[in-house]
């Protein structure tokens, strides 16, 4: 009883700290910044995932999704 009640309260701790966007930006909210992440995200998954083929997709994918939240003002979040 006591394992699952200690599993259960860090699956909780994991995941609330799982729910902050990954940028954040001045007077934005986190769901305008959510937008514009999955925006910039899909755009640089597609453009990563099309031949021309880069060494590393992922890498290449979320170096794409950096300056795309960068021209539009937003800032990587540490923690």
């Amino acid at each position: 009883m006591f394992r699952m009640l200690l599993v259960l309260a860090a699956t909780a701790v994991l995941f609330t700290g799982c729910t902050k966007p990954p940028y954040y930006g001045p007077d934005k909210t986190d769901s305008q910044v959510m937008a514009d992440y999955t925006d910039c995200y899909s755009k640089a998954s597609l453009e990563a995932n099309t031949p021309p083929y880069p060494d590393d997709v992922k890498g290449a994918t979320a170096d794409k999704t950096k300056e795309c939240m960068a021209s539009r003002g937003y800032n990587k979040r540490l923690f």
